[in-house]
C-alpha cells in the first residue's frame, strides 16, 4: 500500500498597488506547478508527490478585512497562515511513523521579502522543541510558542529592503526621493535578515485592541537559530526584471550563502541560484526553466525530510 503525503506550499505573492492583491491574480501559476509532468510521472522507485498550495491575502488585500498593512500586522497574518499549515500538515502525517509532510515557504517580490523576515524571527525547529517555553511567542498568546515548520524557502525576485529599493527606483543623490528610504516605518529588511544567523535578541511583540489599533510592547528573548539559516533556499531571480534590479537579488544569495558556510560549513549548497533568462519580474513562470527549478527543488526537499 503506497501513502501519498501532501506537500504543503504556502505562497506569498506580491500584492500589487491599491490594496487590491488577490491570489486569484496567481491562478495559471498555482496550475503550472500542481499540473506539472515532473510531479506526475515519477521514476518506478519514486513515490508520487501532490501539491497543495496555501495563498491568502493578508489584511487590507483582495476581500481580508481591511486595515493597515503595517509590517507587524502582516507578519502576524502570516505566523497565523503558516500555524494553520502546520497543523495540517502533521494531521496529515498522523498515525504514520517516521513520515512526515515538508511545508515550503514560496514568496515573490514582498512575499519573498516576507518570508524571509518571518523566517528570521523564528527558532529552527530543534530549538523549538528543546526549549518551548523560551521561544518566540505569537502576539495572540503571550506564553505560547508559534508552532511554525519550515522545510525550504523560494525566494522570487524580492528586494533587500524597502530603503535599497527607494535607492534603487531612484539612483540620482540630488533627488530627494533617494533620501526618503531612510524614513520608511515599513522596511522589510530581507538582506539584514539574511545576514543574521539567529533570531532578534529583542523581538517586538504587537499587540492590538479593539479598534485594531496596533501598540509595540517590547520583550526580551534569548537568541536562537533562525529557521531560515538552516533550510534549503532557492533564490529565483529573473534577468530582465523591471522592478527589482537583479543585483540586488545576487547581493541576497550572496548574504545568504555565506552565512550558511559560516554556520554549517560544506551545507552551502542548500542555498541555490536560478537565473531565469529573458523574465520580467511578474512573469519568470512562464518560463520552463521556472517550473523545472521549482520542481527539481521541491522533490529534493520531500527526498530530504523522507530521509529524516
Amino acid at each position: 500500500m503506497m501513502v501519498v503525503f501532501q506537500r504543503k506550499i504556502i505562497y506569498m505573492g506580491y500584492i500589487p498597488p491599491g490594496n487590491v492583491g488577490s491570489p486569484l491574480h496567481r491562478l495559471p501559476l498555482f496550475r503550472k506547478l500542481l499540473l506539472h509532468p515532473l510531479l506526475h510521472r515519477p521514476t518506478p522507485h519514486t513515490p508520487p508527490i501532490d501539491l497543495e498550495i496555501i495563498a491568502v491575502p493578508p489584511r487590507s488585500y483582495g476581500l481580508s478585512t481591511h486595515s493597515t498593512p503595517s509590517e507587524s500586522r502582516l507578519l502576524k497574518d502570516y505566523t497565523a497562515i503558516c500555524e494553520y499549515a502546520t497543523t495540517r500538515a502533521e494531521q496529515h502525517a498522523a498515525g504514520v511513523r517516521g513520515h512526515q509532510v515538508p511545508v515550503i515557504f514560496m514568496g515573490h517580490s514582498l512575499g519573498a521579502s516576507i518570508a524571509a523576515v518571518l523566517l528570521s524571527q523564528l527558532p529552527t525547529q530543534s530549538a523549538s522543541s528543546s526549549d518551548a517555553s523560551t521561544a518566540t511567542p505569537t502576539t495572540e498568546h503571550p506564553d505560547r510558542q508559534a508552532r511554525v515548520r519550515c522545510d525550504g524557502l523560494i525566494f522570487e525576485n524580492g528586494f533587500a529592503s524597502i530603503p535599497g529599493m527607494v535607492k534603487a527606483l531612484y539612483p540620482h543623490r540630488w533627488l530627494p526621493y533617494h533620501h526618503l528610504g531612510s524614513f520608511a516605518f515599513d522596511r522589510w529588511d530581507a538582506l539584514a535578515a539574511f545576514g543574521s544567523p539567529v533570531e532578534s535578541s529583542a523581538a517586538v511583540l504587537v499587540a492590538e485592541d479593539s479598534t485594531s489599533n496596533a501598540t509595540k510592547v517590547g520583550k526580551t528573548q534569548p537568541s536562537f537559530p533562525s529557521s531560515l539559516h538552516a533550510i534549503p533556499i532557492l533564490f529565483i531571480s529573473s534577468d530582465k526584471d523591471e522592478m527589482v534590479p537583479p543585483v540586488m537579488m545576487q547581493q541576497l544569495y550572496g548574504v545568504a550563502k555565506e552565512t550558511r558556510s559560516k554556520l554549517q560549513p560544506g551545507d552551502e549548497g542548500q542555498v541555490r541560484w536560478l537565473a531565469v533568462k529573458d523574465a520580467l519580474h511578474d512573469f519568470a513562470w512562464q518560463k520552463e526553466a521556472w517550473g523545472k527549478g521549482i520542481v527539481g527543488f521541491v522533490q529534493d526537499i520531500v527526498a530530504r525530510v523522507r530521509k529524516g
